[in-house]
């Protein structure tokens, strides 16, 4: 834990590196942020997402958004994380 912040261990979910847990004032889970391995690519993330349909890109990030959550690829130094957001406990 730090501040606000939860992390996981490493490697639990799906070829994430490590998730993080980020908590609103309230103590619900605002957002989950996936880091992934060195190894994965922007191309290779949004197609094993494909099947959420056709994301908007915006800014070199891929979003699909369905009115209450939002889920975006982006890349950070050559690292991709996804990072999904509960859209009422922003």
């Amino acid at each position: 834990m730090s501040g606000n912040r939860y992390f996981l261990k490493e490697n639990v979910f799906g070829g994430a590196e490590s998730i993080e847990l980020v908590i609103n004032k309230q103590g619900l889970i605002r957002e989950i942020v996936f880091k992934y391995d060195q190894e994965v690519s922007m191309e290779s993330q949004i197609s094993s997402y494909s099947y959420l349909g056709k994301p908007i890109i915006k800014n070199k990030n891929a979003i699909w958004n369905d009115g209450k959550t939002s889920f975006v690829l982006f890349e950070n130094r050559g690292i991709v994380y996804s990072k999904m957001s509960d859209l009422k406990n922003l």
